[in-house]
């Protein structure tokens, strides 16, 4: 599905507590991330990861994608897990605690990575990527919808390139 999906508002109602939200403690004493799931049809033999944007949360993309399709994203084998960043101070916001999947000094191109978020960001994911490992999803059928982290980091390395030519 590669469809543009219309803007929306960011959901900020906090949603601890909720029945999806995760169990136990994750990686170093970090929390497992809260998950909303779509259960597959039949057998589950495949997960797709979807994450959501900065201030937002799993169960409201699932509720977004949800309010377009006029469904749940649903597959026959494929389990869709919509999990939530952690609530963090976020540096834009003046410190404000947001759920976001990292940190950032400024939102620009021209400042250094918060490298100590983004490496809790990789624990988080390794370890939901590991639990479904453990119950039998090979790695190889394991998919992360990550585009705006993917179209963040091609905008700060482009930027990069463009300075040092």
């Amino acid at each position: 599905m590669n469809t543009a999906l219309p803007a929306r508002g960011r959901p900020r109602a906090g949603v601890m507590g909720a029945p999806w939200a995760g169990r136990g403690r994750g990686v170093a004493g970090m929390a497992a991330l809260r998950r909303s799931v779509v259960s597959p049809v039949g057998r589950h033999t495949a997960s797709l990861i979807f994450l959501h944007g900065s201030g937002d949360t799993g169960q409201g993309v699932r509720t977004w994608i949800k309010q377009i399709l006029n469904q749940d994203m649903a597959f026959q084998h494929i389990k869709v897990i919509y999990p939530t960043a952690p609530a963090r101070p976020y540096t834009p916001m003046r410190g404000a605690t947001s759920t976001v999947w990292f940190d950032r000094y400024k939102i620009s191109n021209d400042c250094p990575e918060h490298i100590e978020s983004i490496d809790s960001m990789c624990q988080g994911l390794t370890e939901l990527i590991n639990d479904e490992m453990k119950n039998g999803i090979a790695k190889d059928r394991i998919l992360i919808d990550f585009q705006w982290l993917l179209q963040y980091f091609c905008e700060i390395r482009s930027e990069i390139s463009r300075h040092r030519s």
